[in-house]
C-alpha cells in the first residue's frame, strides 16, 4: 500500500478542492497573492488595518491564509502515511 499513497492523497485533494471551490462549499477561487500583505499588515503594521487597500483584501486575505494552512496541516497528515 506504501507504493500507492500518492494516488489516494491525489484523489483526496481532489475531491476536497472540488467541494471546497465549488458553490456547494466556500464558493472562493483558489489563490494565495493576497495572504503576503494580509498577514504581514497583520503581524508588522497595525496602523495600516484601517487602510482602503487591507479593508478590500481582509476577506479574501482571511479566505487565503485558511486555505494555506489547511494545506500545510493537510499534507503533514497525509505525509505521516508514508
Amino acid at each position: 500500500m506504501k507504493q500507492h499513497t500518492w494516488w489516494i492523497g491525489g484523489i483526496a485533494m481532489s475531491l476536497l478542492l472540488l467541494f471546497t471551490f465549488s458553490i456547494w462549499g466556500a464558493d472562493r477561487p483558489i489563490g494565495a497573492s493576497t495572504t503576503v500583505p494580509y498577514l504581514a499588515t497583520l503581524i508588522v503594521d497595525s496602523s495600516a488595518q484601517e487602510g482602503n487597500y487591507f479593508q478590500k483584501i481582509h476577506h479574501s486575505g482571511a479566505w487565503e491564509a485558511l486555505f494555506l494552512l489547511g494545506v500545510f496541516f493537510t499534507s503533514s497528515y497525509l505525509e505521516s502515511f508514508d
